[in-house]
């Protein structure tokens, strides 16, 4: 019982039986290959012999019998059909199929809006629309015309490619109200859009008419944010700021009144903005106030008069150029603001007609007509018609001219002051004072200066008086007639060798080198204004 276990006698005879299976097994698959790779082997040289495809180690002595049936072998080869082919190259080189790729590749580049920009984008009765610098590619962004109370100047980004406006949305109720759209090109995509109005039953009268009547927007100098005015907390105006970067909206302003017309410093840490309300007695009381974006710290530097401010342009970083206007006095109070400290002496006492400040030198021209040397019952000094200079906005004022100005700009692209008569912009001078002389086929007109090419167009709008046209100059001392009729809203390509400009409907460019002037589209209403937004 403790021993170790037997094996059956029927299993050790059942062993060996099954070895001799497997082996006859195997004896037959071996002989089943063996049988297969014969009959192959025969199969092929059967199939050898009947192509009679010659044999590479018989030996190569040619034998007579066989020389007929080597000579078709070329015939059989196809040998001259296949090399026909390569003969047809030539025909098809010259065929336009060759050089039709690159023109028509070129073609509809010229075409196409650029997808790094810039895009020239200009608003009429009937929407936003944008070209390419050359002028074509013409698209249609906007179906109607937005809110535009000054113009396109102020929607586009510096930087960014991007174009903010007002237009109104219906809401769900039926309703419309203001909202701000952030338009991205070339697309035309709007990304984002805002009611500029959260309750309109709780907003009063005038605060909604100042919101679409009065400029609201500002971009920062960086493209990275943008001011904009709503009606988001209470019955007023505010003002609100927009960071693109982190998607944040912030509250800048909370005064009683409607807050418009931001301005950025040249640095981006400042905001001046203008706030206005009305009495009792529905007189409009306006005051001037600055706000730091960063630290939203409000600052008053005008107290509040009966008369709307403007501001002129900035004289550095800091100080801006900024005057009182009324419908009897035209320009008074005249004095640079800093946004360091709230308050500042005015530089002029009289009236004028108009004023304009070189940023980089701080120089000041401002003009006096002969109604207001007569009569300024806005200011008790009124100074006598002419144009004046104040350089670096300090000291009494240098009379340029006796003559009588009714308006000054200043161009920063060509570098001058430019003033107006009743003929138009008669007069220009430098930035330090001295007067420049113009070309006497273009007095009356302004030239726009192309950054790039340095070339000069002297242009005549639609509104502006005779003699119309468009004049080109290598400088401000030459011009030539390059065009006979109205030319609104020049503007210079970004490599300086092709003008855009409008006449009535007609958009057309002129390129270099003959700057012979073409109708590149035909609009559905005359443009409002056009303006370069950069990528």
């Amino acid at each position: 019982m403790g021993g170790p276990a037997h094996t059956p006698p029927e299993t050790r005879r059942e062993t060996p039986a099954r070895w001799w299976i497997l082996g006859a097994v195997g004896i037959a698959v071996c002989l089943g290959l063996c049988a297969l790779a014969v009959l192959f082997s025969g199969g092929a040289y059967w199939l050898v012999s009947q192509e009679k495809i010659p044999n590479p180690f018989a030996s190569q002595t040619p034998t007579p019998t066989l020389t007929p049936t080597k000579t078709p072998r070329p015939t059989r080869t196809l040998t001259p059909t296949r090399t026909r082919k390569p003969s047809l190259t030539p025909s098809l080189a010259f065929t336009p199929a060759a050089t039709r790729t690159p023109t028509l590749t070129a073609t509809l580049a010229a075409n196409a809006l650029p997808p790094e920009g810039p895009w020239l984008v200009f608003d009429s009765q009937d929407g936003l629309w944008t070209v390419n610098p050359q002028g074509r590619g013409l698209k249609r962004l906007w179906a109607e015309r937005p809110l535009l109370p000054e113009g396109l100047q102020a929607n586009a980004a510096p930087r960014g490619g991007m174009l903010a406006f007002l237009a109104y949305r219906e809401l769900r109720s039926g309703e419309e109200v203001p909202a701000l759209h952030l338009m991205r090109l070339p697309e035309g995509r709007v990304e984002r859009w805002l009611l500029a109005v959260r309750n309109s039953a709780g907003a009063s009268e005038g605060s909604l008419r100042a919101l679409v009547s009065r400029n609201g927007l500002a971009w920062s100098p960086d493209g990275r944010k943008l001011v904009f005015a709503a009606i988001l907390d209470g019955p007023s105006v505010d003002l609100y700021l927009l960071d693109l970067q982190d998607h944040s909206l912030r509250r800048l302003t909370d005064l009683p009144g409607d807050e418009f017309a931001p301005a950025w410093s040249p640095d981006g840490s400042t905001l001046v903005y203008f706030s206005s309300d009305v009495d009792a007695q529905g007189v409009e009381w306006t005051e001037v106030w600055t706000v730091e974006p960063i630290s939203g710290r409000n600052m008053r530097l005008l107290e509040r008069a009966s008369s709307r401010p403007a501001l002129a342009g900035w004289s550095g970083l800091h100080q801006f150029l900024l005057y009182r206007r009324s419908e009897i006095c035209g320009g008074f109070d005249l004095r640079l603001g800093d946004t360091l400290r709230p308050y500042s002496d005015p530089l002029v006492k009289g009236c004028f007609g108009g004023a304009a400040v070189d940023g980089e030198s701080s120089n000041i021209v401002f003009s006096v007509s002969q109604a207001q040397a007569a009569y300024c019952p806005c200011a008790d000094e009124p100074e006598p018609a002419g144009v004046y200079f104040l350089p670096g906005g300090q000291g009494l004022p240098q009379q340029l001219s006796g003559r009588e100005a009714l308006d000054v700009r200043w161009l920063p692209d060509a570098r001058l002051f430019f003033t107006a008569s009743a003929q138009g912009w008669a007069r220009a001078y430098s930035a330090a004072g001295a007067p420049v002389g113009i070309p006497a086929d273009v007095l009356g007109t302004l030239p726009s200066v192309g950054a790039a090419s340095g070339l000069w167009a002297w242009y005549s709008p639609r509104e502006a008086a005779p003699p119309r046209g468009l004049w080109l100059g290598s400088n401000r001392q030459q011009a030539r007639m390059i065009y006979a009729g109205a030319a609104d809203f020049p503007r210079w390509g970004p490599a300086g060798n092709t003008l855009l400009f409008f006449d009535g409907t007609a958009l057309m460019a002129a390129e270099g080198p003959d700057f012979a002037p073409l109708r590149r589209q035909s609009m559905p209403s005359a443009p409002v204004d056009a303006v370069w937004v950069w990528r």
